[in-house]
């Protein structure tokens, strides 16, 4: 049931980031797309991992602590999900892709980390 509502967050933040109408590009839109992507799946990665009761590991985000129970985990992600998308409105365009793509980057190295940590 919870994993039900981790899929609606997603796909409600997603939607939200595909509505916004100030000074927001298309390509605005697609790199929002992909970072609300990456850490939906970093979410469930993360959320998987607590379920599990981190077994010989542990959560590398200074922020969601070593080992943050689901809980935790669904406030911090679906927080910095909303945080994200404000921060991405409210940047001027300039700078807007910077921080977009910074985070597409860091979002990508946690997805893989975490796939790569799984299979050990």
């Amino acid at each position: 049931m919870k994993l039900n509502k981790i899929i609606a967050g997603c796909i409600i933040a997603t939607q939200i980031s595909g509505c916004a109408t100030i000074q927001w590009s298309k390509a605005d839109t697609a790199r929002q797309l992909a970072f609300t992507s990456l850490l939906a799946v970093d979410w469930v990665q993360t959320r998987n991992n607590a379920s599990d009761g981190w077994q010989g590991i542990k959560e590398l985000n200074p922020i969601l602590g070593s080992k943050p129970d689901t809980t935790t985990v669904d406030l911090l992600i679906f927080g910095a999900m909303l945080g994200h998308f404000g921060v991405s409105l409210i940047l001027p365009p300039k700078y807007r892709s910077h921080w977009q793509m910074f985070w597409i980057g860091v979002e990508t190295c946690a997805v893989v980390n975490n796939e790569l940590v799984r299979r050990r």
